[in-house]
């Protein structure tokens, strides 16, 4: 790469010094009055501090590509390096680590079960210097473009969520009939329109692609109601497992256990692709064997408030696991519609939440765009080419002139004071 004039590559530690935090981290505790960093996340505060100033915060294991900027007094756990005393622009340095260094510690990691980084890390890592008020400049000019960014990702993700409740009230008002003025004839229990449910195999299963694919709680896909076909797993089965545990076009598998209460009861539909595979013991089989119910009615179902209310106070508990049986998922009420009515009520339902699905996929990708915007902004301010140079500034090289020549100084007054001492 050619550097802009008055630029330089030099490593970090010629202008910074590198320390880790203390081995205690039991001092945290909530509304204290310092931050305290961890090696892989940041506690809200603790009593005491041992960092003071701009410093640039990196895990030493965990999350190691993480890179934090922080100003002000801190304390840090042992495996979490701070890098301190910067005699450059500070927030130039955290941001010039924000751009490379996950992507130069890629494949400079140690340990074969927690990855780890040394200080060693640091001290190949080198660093695009150009003159100090260029990089005040690039700096200025980076946090002016990523405010800019930040604010439309914000904007993004209120939409999304404002499209999430839009869903739910689709969903509500859909079985109300609001939608297409549909009569609600009564309510009945679902255990009226489908055979006992089936729970799922508890069988070990295995990646190896032998015997029979058995879908789990990955494979169900609830968002879009259908089932995924990747991330399998495979395990042997008789003739007689296959025929109880086999699925149909058009049963519905739902989640009845999971840690999380918002997962129990999520389901997808068979479709013909799906149906030479098996299913696991934390997933139910509802199988409707009454024509009066059309399947992707109940599907859409499953996912509404009045449903999800139900499912969810049933399916609490305290005891971590959550879960819903099947005479318990027998006897949801099912608000019950005219066959014709539930299928205009289908058909009102997808043309809306396809609608949502399809800004839902734009806003994704704009999200993800808005990440590789941040690469390229901090490539071109590496590059130099984001802000103009100026002949007048002072070269890097220069500037690292003086402070090695400070750094030299500050050495040979303790050298003197600690002369002075033995005396």
């Amino acid at each position: 790469m050619n550097l802009p004039q008055g630029w330089i590559i030099n490593n970090l530690t010629s202008f910074c010094s590198i320390r880790t935090g203390k081995y205690d981290a039991n001092h945290a505790v909530e509304n204290g009055k310092y931050r305290f960093y961890t090696c892989s996340i940041t506690y809200s505060f603790c009593n005491t501090k041992s960092f003071n100033g701009e410093c640039v915060i990196i895990p030493g294991n965990g999350d190691i590509g993480q890179v934090y900027y922080y100003d002000g007094e801190f304390e840090a756990y042992q495996r979490t390096y701070v890098l301190e005393k910067i005699n450059i622009f500070p927030k130039y340095l955290y941001y010039h680590l924000f751009w490379n260094w996950r992507h130069i510690n890629s494949d400079k990691q140690y340990g074969s079960t927690v990855r780890y980084i040394r200080i060693g890390n640091f001290e190949k890592y080198n660093v695009f210097l150009p003159p100090l008020p260029e990089q005040k400049r690039i700096v200025t000019k980076i946090d002016s473009l990523f405010s800019e960014l930040d604010n439309g990702v914000t904007l993004l993700k209120t939409i999304k969520e404002q499209l999430m409740v839009y869903k739910q009230a689709v969903l509500k008002w859909a079985f109300e009939g609001k939608l297409t003025n549909s009569k609600l004839l009564k309510e009945e229990n679902l255990k009226k329109f489908i055979e006992n449910p089936r729970y799922g195999t508890s069988k070990r299963c295995t990646s190896e692609s032998i015997g029979t694919k058995v879908y789990r709680i990955p494979n169900i896909n609830y968002q879009t109601g259908l089932i995924l076909q990747d991330n399998l797993k495979y395990a042997e089965f008789s003739k007689d497992e296959k025929e109880s545990l086999q699925l149909k076009k058009d049963d519905i598998l739902i989640i009845r256990s999971n840690g999380s209460v918002n997962l129990v009861g999520r389901a997808s539909i068979v479709r013909d692709v799906d149906i030479d595979g098996l299913f696991a013991g934390y997933l139910m089989r509802l199988r409707i064997i009454n024509n009066n119910l059309i399947p992707k009615f109940l599907l859409f179902y499953l996912s509404s408030p009045n449903a999800r209310l139900y499912i969810e106070t049933t399916a609490k508990s305290t005891s971590g696991v959550n879960n819903i049986n099947s005479e318990e998922i027998c006897r949801l009420q099912l608000p019950y519609f005219d066959v014709s009515e539930q299928l205009a009520i289908v058909s009102a339902i997808e043309s809306r939440l396809s609608v949502c699905d399809k800004l839902e996929q734009t806003i994704d990708q704009t999200l993800a765009l808005s990440a590789s915007l941040r690469q390229s902004i901090l490539k071109k301010a590496f590059e130099g080419r984001l802000v103009t140079q100026d002949p007048n500034d002072e070269p890097a090289e220069k500037l690292l002139e003086r402070i090695k020549a400070e750094k030299a100084a500050v050495l040979a007054k303790q050298k003197q004071t600690r002369k002075r001492g033995k005396k």
